[in-house]
């Protein structure tokens, strides 16, 4: 953007004081140089999206839009074969989403991004004894792409079809499979190494404190004496009647035991029963 271009957009009253020589009309110029890299770039927009055209830092980017980024390398983002095959890829890219999962496809995609011809694939390919191999393929190639090697498995696994296996030959050169996956280990829980540090104490409060044990004490020994005699039963001892009334049934108890050990007791006596009343004597006639 031009100086005078940049002074129409400030106020009328600063207008009137832009002279040559003076402080704001060196401004203007700095102004108007920060904005030249900005207006190059947007004047040779449309370079920009040309895969032949745009800068060589900028074509990654173009590869990445186009759903590419599966040929890069995951480090260092780059392309194994440089930035004019990478060019060419870009440049065909809708041709190759239309084939993908071919075997048209994935052999466009390797000659084009190793620059190598004469690529073949067998789709039928024999086993040990003889009979067809289901859903596997043998890609070969000219020894001149084994220098890319990494970028051809990394083709080869991303174009084709999920449910088939992929064996990769270099003509002359070393025959290459892909890797298998490595299982996951589960994760083991962390244990406390043997003689680690005790737990700390729990708080205690006031009054918490257990009782102080004493060890060493001599054990108490029983009181020597007789052994406690087991309570006697009750005695049940008929009353004495009065003129024909009923009996009274009188139970003797055992007395209460003492506490602690005590010398046996005899058994309460039994009472007698008593005699029967004399019987009244007749007057004399």
């Amino acid at each position: 953007m031009q100086a005078e271009r940049i002074a129409r957009l400030l106020p009328e009253v600063y207008q009137r004081t832009i002279v040559a020589g003076t402080p704001i009309a060196t401004l203007l110029e700095v102004m108007a140089q920060l904005q030249d890299p900005v207006e190059e770039v947007l004047a040779q927009l449309p370079d920009y999206f040309d895969p032949q055209l745009t800068p060589d830092r900028f074509v990654p980017f173009l590869a990445r839009w186009v759903d590419l980024a599966r040929w890069l390398d995951d480090t260092s983002g780059g392309f194994d074969s440089g930035v004019g095959r990478l060019r060419q890829v870009v440049a065909g890219a809708a041709h190759l989403s239309r084939i993908r999962g071919t075997a048209q496809g994935l052999r466009d995609a390797l000659e084009w991004a190793t620059g190598v011809s004469g690529v073949r694939i067998d789709e039928e390919v024999p086993d040990a004894a003889g009979r067809i191999r289901p859903f596997h393929v043998v890609v070969r190639l000219p020894k001149e792409a084994v220098v890319h090697q990494m970028l051809v498995q990394r083709i080869v696994q991303q174009e084709k079809p999920a449910h088939v296996t992929a064996e990769v030959v270099f003509e002359n050169g070393p025959e290459t499979s892909p890797p298998e996956p490595v299982p996951e280990e589960a994760p083991v829980a962390p244990t406390l190494p043997v003689g680690g540090p005790a737990a700390p104490p729990e708080p205690s409060f006031p009054g918490s404190e257990p009782a102080p044990v004493l060890t060493g004490a001599p054990e108490a020994e029983p009181p020597a004496g007789p052994e406690p005699e087991s309570p006697t039963p009750a005695v049940v001892a008929p009353a004495a009647t009065v003129d024909g009334d009923a009996p009274t049934v009188v139970i003797a108890r055992p007395p209460a035991a003492a506490p602690g050990p005590a010398p046996a007791t005899a058994p309460a006596p039994v009472p007698a029963p008593a005699p029967p009343p004399p019987e009244p004597e007749e007057p004399p006639a």
